[in-house]
């Protein structure tokens, strides 16, 4: 086995074994490659000048800026006309996603709607946990409508352009994307949606996360070790954390008080404490319990003081890092009551506890603090709010932006990756969205993962990897038939991107698929298009795609309850591929 294959078997491992960052694996392999001999440094950093990667973050700017157009309360009252029941819900969503998520980075088009699906769902009785994973899946389905919306499809049209192949245009993906997503959304709103476990979830946020009975009143003792100390002097005693929300010293209480506020006999401090705790606060900290006191949201909540539900994103800087390590309370002004993971509800020690993407954070604190926390931190609001850092008429200029973008495209005028560029430019220079913005949302670890990838492509090819795929894959059957491989290319993809990011898989596979279809002597066209149809269909586990981890927590979903429901839509699509791709690219 030469050196370059080993250096690639590796990358793979450590990919698929998701024990480190993928976007470090593939430029640490990258480099590896061109240390090895198998690339020129020219080679290696091809990838940060290539178009896909380049059209992908103007495609970003484009979306991003557009995230605060208000679709939510629109998008509540037409599933309220529209829809009564899960399965109607269900089909609904998987539509409205979609259609979003084919102009606007998936998982903003997800956080965009999910507020208003949720909403509608209680109106019926209907909890998240039915509703969420078909939104889920609708944007991985509808993401390749325009071409643009996944990072897959770009990568492998450039890669049909380096084989110089005429490559897709933007739009070649629309119809047959148009047809999955109708069957998709079909099959879940009929039958797929009646798998999905049905969760209580409560409308009051306190209930949901399990800390109404943690929320408790204490009065300041005359012999308190607090008084004349300010909240950030405060030296609360060992295991003890309580968070206080506010404080009572006037007729007009205080909330989200600041560090800076001292402290003196007398102040009333509502606090979300452990029941066990009491005791302890009342002999080391001299505060007394006030009995028969039942908080509520009102309790803790006034003008521009909210309780707010966040998603932190994958790329957000708070992953891996504690709410104690970055400062949280002091850096923000925010203080986190509550974290939803999963099924589990984590409410003790929060400061300690390293977050991850899909963690749901429920934040008290000042509106203001709050918008400016959401773009810095990456997280992405779900409740009834404005969206930071962007106007309502910003975010349709930049939504306009994106479809003037695609008719320059598809019209043949200006390639995407120029009527992208341009039209980010455009709105900077028209300030609807400042350019210190644009830097400021960019996914630059997705940039870097597909950037980083694409070395990995030119090695495979150069070391002979990929002829020895190719020739692997063809000897299984005495006399391969087109049909045959083209359903045997639609699993392995699916099986690869449940394992690892589509991406990579959009730029090693194309030129398996061009070897297999040469070696046959047929068209190539329906095994590329296989390729980046397959790619989306990240429906079996959900680490395998972001906008999975974007819905588990919310949703209340363990890894289990994915393949219940994504197992018949793989083989759904995967039929409906066989049959419509060779139809509109005949071999």
């Amino acid at each position: 086995m030469n050196t370059t294959w080993l250096i690639l078997g590796i990358g793979f491992a450590l990919l698929t074994s998701r024990r480190m960052r993928p976007d470090f694996v593939v430029i640490a392999t990258a480099i590896a490659l061109q240390l090895s001999g198998a690339l020129s440094l020219e080679q290696t950093l091809a990838g940060f000048s290539n178009p896909a990667v380049l059209t992908m973050a103007a495609f970003m700017i484009l979306s991003y800026s557009a995230r605060g157009i208000e679709l939510s309360r629109y998008w509540e009252s037409f599933l309220k006309w529209r829809a009564s029941s899960a399965g109607s819900i269900s089909f609904w969503s998987m539509w409205g996603s979609g259609l979003l998520a084919s102009i606007m980075q998936d998982e903003l088009a997800i956080g965009t709607l999910m507020p208003g699906t949720i909403r509608a769902g209680r109106k019926h009785g209907i909890p998240p946990s039915k509703l969420l994973m078909p939104l889920a899946y609708g944007a991985l389905l509808g993401r390749t409508m325009w071409l643009v919306g996944s990072p897959a499809a770009l990568l492998l049209v450039w890669a049909m352009s380096a084989q110089g192949m005429i490559a897709f245009g933007v739009f070649d993906f629309a119809l047959i994307s148009v047809v999955l997503l109708l069957f998709g959304s079909l099959y879940v709103g009929f039958l797929g949606h009646t798998v999905l476990p049905r969760k209580r979830a409560e409308a009051d946020p306190l209930d949901r996360f399990r800390i109404r009975q943690r929320l408790r009143e204490f009065v300041v003792r005359a012999d308190s070790p607090m008084i004349g100390r300010s909240l950030g002097e405060i030296k609360w005693g060992k295991g003890i954390d309580p968070i206080i929300l506010g404080i009572k010293r006037t007729h007009e209480p205080t909330f989200a008080p600041t560090a800076q506020l001292q402290m003196v006999h007398g102040d009333v401090l509502i606090a979300q404490v452990d029941p066990d705790q009491i005791k302890q606060l009342s002999e080391e900290m001299g505060l007394e319990a006030v009995p028969n006191v039942d908080l509520n949201q009102d309790d803790i909540t006034r003008g521009d003081i909210e309780l707010v539900e966040v998603v932190v994103r994958l790329e957000s800087s708070l992953q891996g890092q504690s709410l104690k390590y970055v400062d949280f309370r002091r850096r923000y002004g925010l203080s986190v009551l509550a974290i939803a993971r999963g099924t589990q509800v984590l409410v003790d020690h929060l400061g300690d506890i390293p977050l991850q993407g899909g963690d749901v954070l429920l934040i008290q604190g000042d509106r203001r603090r709050v918008d400016l926390m959401l773009p810095e931190a990456k997280a992405i609001p779900l409740g009834e709010r404005a969206v930071a850092g962007t106007t309502k008429e910003r975010s349709w200029w930049a939504l306009g932006g994106v479809v003037v973008a695609l008719g320059l495209a598809a019209s043949g005028l200006l390639t995407t990756l120029a009527a992208f560029l341009l039209m980010a430019l455009a709105m900077s220079v028209l300030s609807r969205f400042p350019t210190r913005d644009a830097y400021r949302t960019l996914d630059w670890p997705l940039l870097v993962l597909l950037a980083g990838v694409i070395p990995w492509a030119t090695a495979m090819q150069s070391s002979g990897l990929t002829n020895v795929l190719v020739d692997g894959l063809l000897s299984i059957w005495s006399q391969p038939n087109p049909y045959v491989l083209l359903m045997t290319l639609y699993l392995v993809v699916v099986g690869l991107v449940t394992v690892m990011n589509a991406p990579i898989v959009a730029v090693l596979l194309p030129p398996v698929a061009i070897g297999i279809a040469v070696k046959l002597g047929v068209n190539p066209q329906p095994f590329l298009m296989v390729t980046a149809l397959a790619a989306s269909a990240v429906f079996l586990w959900p680490v395998g795609h972001r906008s999975h981890i974007l819905v588990q927590s919310t949703g209340g979903y363990i890894a289990s309850d994915y393949p219940k429901m994504g197992i018949w839509l793989v083989v759904l699509l995967g039929l409906l591929n066989l049959l419509i791709v060779p139809t509109l690219w005949p071999f």
